[in-house]
């Protein structure tokens, strides 16, 4: 009955922690937009391309997921994701696509460990694929009762969302 308890806790404590960093962006959104002199932008991240080829293949395991062959779509990507020719991007993205493949099946640790493949990766992924990754993470550890991984993730994912 204990542990129900602090489930439900550190629960709340997690949503509140996503309300308010939502809100804290969204303040310092307005805040930002208020100010007459622009603050230099932010540079992009550059990231290599995505070949042709691993486009393709990415196309072809997200039919799958959406037809439900989960395990079909998993096959194919883990017959391609240790390849050497493939960048970082590219391999990210296989990780990422592997990651949801595992969690559309409800196979949460192998989910998460694509998932922190691709964080791992920091700046060869783009930035937008690293921050969701990060909150996947956190939310994915949060449900595999890894609370110390899910808070860690959580500001993680709030130092680089800013």
């Amino acid at each position: 009955m204990k542990t129900h308890r602090t489930n439900r806790v550190l629960l709340a404590i997690l949503l509140s922690l996503s309300l308010l960093v939502g809100g804290v962006f969204a303040e310092t959104a307005l805040a930002a937009d208020a100010k007459a002199p622009a603050e230099p932008a932010k540079p992009t991240r550059k990231v290599p391309t995505i070949s042709e080829q691993v486009f393709k293949k990415l196309g072809e395991a997200q039919e799958l997921i959406d037809g439900k062959n989960y395990n079909g779509a998993i096959s194919g990507l883990l017959s391609i994701v240790d390849a050497r020719k493939y960048n970082t991007n590219e391999k990210g993205q296989i990780h990422n696509m592997l990651g949801f493949a595992y969690y559309s099946k409800e196979d949460y640790p192998n989910s998460l460990k694509h998932y922190k493949i691709v964080a791992e990766m920091g700046e060869g992924v783009p930035e937008g694929l690293e921050t969701t990754t990060l909150y996947t993470i956190a939310q994915l550890s949060f449900v595999a009762e890894r609370y110390q991984d899910a808070l860690k993730y959580m500001q993680i994912w709030i130092s680089k969302a800013n």
